[in-house]
């Protein structure tokens, strides 16, 4: 038996991932995870800031997917201060969180593409996801992170052609998201490097606290956007795909099936979206300078609040307390995708060296909202 690191400087760990193995020829024995090489104590910040200054810290939490927990942020503030979103800011926010899924799932499949020896599957993902970044910045003025959640709505209306834009984006997309199907989940390389491997059980998703698309991939149809609906999703009709292999194969196959439901989410937004106010709530009477120092001065009522939404990589929430300051007492994330590394000791024993780096990709991982 050998012990083996693999990171925080390897390209399969796709960032500062510690992973201490031990093997036996090239069959991996056991693994234990090594975090907090990106900690940076975003709990702790975010209760020695004022309520607004700590949304564009809780952004780089999740790099790959800024948005959902802006908006996730915003949701538990506006409870607090029983603040109603105008119907055009809760469109267009739940149109911008479904073209966040997409964008998300595709860096996930790129770097996916990679770890199995695929780099069209990276180049093609990349090309998809550029047109929602431009659109993205475009809105908000950032690539990456955006500060585009505003308490009460949105910082800035889509702009007159955002929407024959994107619906243009997303009829080229669906056409070429058949092509990288038939590169991934229906390639018969592809299956050979991803079916049975890394199997999990319904059981063990259940125990061991699994969310999002790894949840879905073992058989168990459960998705915040249909069990709890927020924002405008009941207005929108879309299936919650599911897979029974519980595999890396299976996971691959749930992600592609999710894009192409927000593919449909979006369209069907699109043709409902009202007219009206994108702000509302004690940020509206002035947009000069005001807006912003009325939510830096901002108190929440002492007490606990708690909200929850579906994330690309699975349930994300926060828990927040309160004692009246204009800063919380008491914050706290809970991470899908910490919950999801959890999986790794599980899924990796007894397969080969070859096969961890597959399940491991699999879990689509952010290791900014990890180690936070």
């Amino acid at each position: 038996m050998t012990s083996i690191n693999f990171g925080p400087q390897h390209p399969s760990t796709h960032g500062v991932l510690n992973l201490k193995t031990v093997i036996e020829g090239d069959t991996v024995l056991s693994v234990e995870p090594n975090l907090g090489f990106l900690h940076r104590g975003v709990e702790k910040a975010a209760e020695e800031r004022r309520y607004i200054q700590f949304l564009p810290m809780i952004e780089k939490t999740d790099y790959v997917a800024a948005f959902s927990w802006d908006n996730l942020y915003m949701t538990i503030l506006e409870d607090g201060l029983k603040i109603q979103v105008p119907p055009r800011a809760q469109f267009i926010r739940t149109i911008l969180l479904e073209m966040q899924r997409i964008m998300s799932h595709l860096v996930w499949l790129a770097a996916f593409g990679q770890d199995l020896g695929q780099p069209t599957v990276f180049l093609w993902a990349f090309r998809e996801r550029e047109p929602y970044v431009e659109l993205f910045e475009e809105l908000s003025g950032g690539r990456l992170h955006y500060y585009y959640g505003r308490i009460g709505g949105v910082k800035r209306d889509f702009l007159p052609d955002t929407a024959d834009k994107l619906l243009h984006y997303l009829k080229g997309f669906e056409e070429r998201l058949r092509e990288i199907e038939g590169m991934t989940v229906d390639n018969i390389i592809f299956q050979k490097r991803t079916k049975d491997v890394g199997t999990l059980t319904k059981e063990k998703a259940v125990e061991l606290g699994a969310t999002g698309p790894m949840l879905r991939s073992c058989g168990i149809n459960h998705d915040l956007r249909k069990v709890e609906p927020y924002l405008v999703y009941k207005e929108a009709e879309f299936d919650v795909p599911v897979a029974e292999e519980g595999d890396c194969w299976a996971r691959t196959k749930v992600r592609v099936e999710e894009m192409r439901q927000s593919v449909k989410i979006i369209r069907q937004l699109l043709a409902k979206m009202p007219e009206g106010e994108i702000v509302s709530g004690p940020f509206l009477e002035d947009r000069t300078g005001n807006q912003m120092l009325k939510a830096y001065t901002m108190r929440l009522p002492a007490g606990e609040y708690f909200a929850r939404q579906e994330l690309p990589r699975g349930e994300g929430a926060i828990y927040l307390i309160s004692d009246g300051g204009m800063k919380p007492y008491r914050f706290r994330m809970r991470s899908p995708a910490f919950c999801n590394l959890s999986l790794v000791t599980h899924l990796v024993r007894n397969v080969k060296i070859a096969d961890m780096i597959a399940i491991l990709g699999s879990l689509d991982l952010v290791y900014g909202e990890i180690d936070r």
